[in-house]
């Protein structure tokens, strides 16, 4: 159970890398904090941060930067997901956290990628992005579906990018909601995900969750 859960955090993160275009570049800056629009945080909701991002999340939740992830995976499957994600010693995977409390036989995972892109058009890089994941998954035989994709207004949001995608991994069925955030010439690629059968469920908390999210 533990090593097929890591795979599935693991994979989210992997899968996310893969929208990283050519010609993007890993970043070390800081953008000015995001003014939030009045959200309501749910009671038992407590704020987890790194250095550079935050966000709310049901209590129960756990989580932490790519050192921490790493130390965390490589002590269950023995491995170094996040080799493959530094370029001059600087994190790509920005944050992650995971349901420690939840029931259910997948618990739900979440995390973060930055990215930097010469691309000025958040629908340029969202339509980009998405045709290299499908390449990849055809490449790899793995059975992945494209549910939906918008662009819509987010809290104090103009422009979030929000795509539904389904995975097969491992013999079940997966699903992720990602969201892609444009601030200035970095792109904020924040994934939920969960076994199929309890995305419906969970949705409404990811939407919110992504509301209460800031940038340093």
């Amino acid at each position: 159970m533990k090593k097929f859960f890591y795979g599935c955090l693991m994979l989210s993160a992997i899968l996310s890398i893969v929208l990283i275009l050519p010609g993007c570049n890993l970043v070390n800056i800081k953008t000015s904090e995001k003014s939030q629009a009045v959200i309501e945080i749910p009671n038992g909701w407590l704020q987890l941060k790194t250095d550079d991002f935050s966000i709310y999340l049901p209590d129960g939740w756990e989580g932490g930067n790519a050192q921490e992830f790493a130390s965390m995976v490589n002590g269950q499957l023995e491995i170094t997901p996040t080799e493959t994600a530094i370029s001059d010693n600087k994190p790509l995977l920005v944050f992650w956290a995971y349901d420690t409390a939840s029931a259910l036989e997948v618990p739900l995972t979440f995390n973060v990628l930055r990215v930097t892109s010469d691309i000025s058009s958040l629908k340029d890089y969202m339509d980009m992005s998405y045709k290299n994941i499908e390449t990849a998954n055809k490449e790899l035989d793995s059975k992945y579906k494209l549910v939906e994709q918008q662009i819509l207004k987010m809290a104090s949001y103009d422009q979030v990018a929000r795509t539904v995608t389904s995975q097969e991994l491992l013999g079940s069925n997966l699903m992720m909601a990602q969201y892609i955030i444009k601030e200035d010439a970095i792109f904020w690629i924040m994934t939920f995900g969960a076994a199929q059968k309890d995305f419906d469920a969970s949705i409404d908390n990811f939407d919110r969750a992504i509301q209460t999210t800031a940038f340093k």
